[in-house]
């Protein structure tokens, strides 16, 4: 298992980035190796336009480790 697009952009805050990888088709609800979520990236790191496009094309908002 690696890191992902969606979940590296989300955790870098970078919404061109991440509009890109959903637009390939990437699984917006994928997990890295420690279980962390695309959306549990921007949650913790306070980017809050990146959790609302992830929430918007999909992200499960009631996922927890």
């Amino acid at each position: 298992m690696t890191y992902t697009r969606v979940g590296l952009a989300a955790a870098n805050g970078n919404l061109g980035h991440l509009d890109s990888a959903l637009a390939a088709g990437d699984d917006v609800n994928a997990v890295d190796p420690n279980g962390c979520s695309a959306l549990m990236h921007a949650a913790r790191r306070g980017h809050a336009a990146i959790a609302a496009r992830l929430i918007a094309a999909g992200a499960d908002a009631l996922k927890v480790l």
